[in-house]
This record gives C-alpha cells, structure tokens and sequence, in this order.
C-alpha cells in the first residue's frame, strides 16, 4: 500500500510539472490528484454521508435471517406483518439513496469549485443546483450516466462520450437543455492525442476496474474473517462425526448468523469507498470539462466533429 501510494504520488508530481497534454493517461492522473490533493475539502463530508447512507441497508442485513430462516418466519407471520416489513424496508433503501444522492451532490460542487481554481463555496453551489433547469437536464444526464455506471464492464462507459460533460455544462454554464448539445460539441473536439469524451470513457472505466478490485479484495477478507469465526463451529460437527455422534445443527446455524454487529459495522465504515468510483467519475467530468473549454478558447475549436 505504501509503495502503490509513493508511486501514485510521484506519477503526480511529474504530471503537475508537465504542462503537456498526455492526452488519457494524463486525465486519469490529473483527476486522481486533485482528489488526493483536496482530499480535506470534499472527503470528510462525503464520508460521513455515505457512512450514515450505510446504515438502513446494515441494519436490514443484521436483523435479517437466512434464507431458510426467513422463509420459516413469514410461514409463521400474518400477511399484515409481512407487508408491515416490506413498506420498513423499502423505506429504509429509498432513505439509503436518498443519503448518497445528497453525497454525491456536496461531491459535485466541493469539486466543481477545485476544479475550475475557486474556492470551496458550499452554500452558493447548493443555490446554483436549486435550479429547475438544471434539475431537468440533469434528470436526463443522470439516466445516460447511471446506465454508463451499470454496464461499464461491457464498454457501458462509452455512453458518456456524447453526454458526458453534460451535468458540468448544465452546472457550470446554467443553459438547461442546451447543455446536452454543447456537451456534444465539447466531448467530441479533436484535442491533442484523444477527444474530450474518449478521455471521460476511459478514466472512468479505469476507475471502476479499481473501485471492483478494491471491492472484492474487501470481500475475501470479509470472508474470511466470516470463515474464522464459524471454524470452531464446524470444527465440533466434524469432531462429533468421528465420533459417530448426531451434531448440533442448530449450533451450528446460530454461531453463523450470530447476534454480533461487527459485519454491519465493518460494512458501514467501508462505504465511503463504494461511494469512490462515482466521485472519481464526477472529477474526471469537470476537468476535461475545463481542459475542453482551454482548449476551444485558444482556437482550436475548428478540429470539432464534422
């Protein structure tokens, strides 16, 4: 972790230092350290958000039981109380995105400042989203990016090559709808070695590859923490097998599911970095978005798509 994160650094540095366009190498690295950079102005608010947007869906996986167990409970239940359980539930999830969502939004105009050399302005970025023709188009970006977010494996994230500085026009520039055609314009600008939104695809899928990584190493050794507490317990079903005795299933059964909060605590101090790709995705946005204006204010527009 040490080294990867001396590397990073120094990957950092010498791009700061080059004033070159190295083209999409160049926005995975710019983006990465602003992030690291101004770590203290967005991360903790962030954290802390997605952290709280963590507990309904930890609490809902604490108190609920196995598959098995679950279905012998609603067998055991009124048809009221199940209903009752579903309407907590959903709730509870609608209460989850609705936490991320504000998140994200403190993410975008803490950012959409760094980026473009302002100073943090909480408050006059919260009025500027209040905008209803912002709403709007963002509600049609969001869709085009939310679908580019779910099938990045597949090459989804190409979805963002014509609209993908659209949530940064609208934001930036306060042109509603307008924003989808002037996104195009400026994602398609032949500049340097890759146009704007072939630059936005790629970093953005890098990000996702590593935020997966990142998840699913978290994953094994949430396993196997999960396995090393249920040893013992397997231990004296085998144990009792030698022995030619019937185990304790029902042992068994509860040493799994336990009673202890640590995977929910463990689930919800880790959400910030479920939240990382997405807030990876919004700075990357908002730099090419900025690198595209530079460049069409230095003349260069005239390479634009034909």
């Amino acid at each position: 972790m040490t080294v990867a994160r001396a590397w990073l650094g120094s990957a950092i540095t010498e791009r700061m230092a080059d004033d070159t366009d190295a083209g999409i190498p160049g926005t995975i690295l710019d983006a990465a350290g602003l992030l690291v950079r101004e770590a203290r102005h967005w991360l903790p608010i962030v954290a802390v958000l997605s952290m709280i947007a963590a507990l309904p869906e930890a609490v809902i996986e604490h108190y609920m039981p196995d598959l098995g167990s679950l279905l012998q409970t609603l067998l055991k239940v009124d048809v009221q109380a199940i209903v009752d359980g579903l309407v907590v539930a959903l709730l509870l999830f609608a209460m989850k995105l609705l936490i991320e969502l504000v998140a994200l939004m403190f993410a975008f105009v803490i950012l959409a400042d760094l980026s473009a050399g302002r100073t943090p302005d909480i408050a006059g970025g919260m009025r500027r989203l209040a905008s209803w023709r912002l709403q709007f188009a963002w509600l049609v970006a969001g869709i085009f990016e939310q679908a580019a977010i779910s099938g990045w494996y597949a090459g989804g994230t190409l979805l963002l090559l014509p609209v993908g500085l659209a949530t940064t026009v609208a934001y930036e520039e306060d042109n509603g709808f307008q924003s989808f055609p002037r996104a195009f314009h400026l994602g398609l600008l032949e500049m340097g070695p890759a146009r704007p939104g072939i630059r936005i695809a790629a970093a953005v899928t890098v990000g996702f590859v590593v935020g997966a990584v990142v998840s699913l190493l978290i994953s094994v050794v949430s396993c196997a923490g999960s396995a090393a507490v249920s040893a013992p317990a397997y231990l004296d079903m085998y144990t009792a097998l030698q022995a030619g005795h019937t185990p304790d299933l029902a042992t068994l059964g509860s040493s799994e599911s336990g009673s202890s909060w640590a995977p929910a605590v463990f689930d919800v101090l880790l959400a910030p970095i479920n939240i990382l790709p997405s807030v990876y995705m919004i700075t990357v946005q908002q730099m090419t978005y900025w690198q595209a204006r530079r460049f069409e204010a230095a003349g260069n527009s005239t390479g634009s798509p034909k």
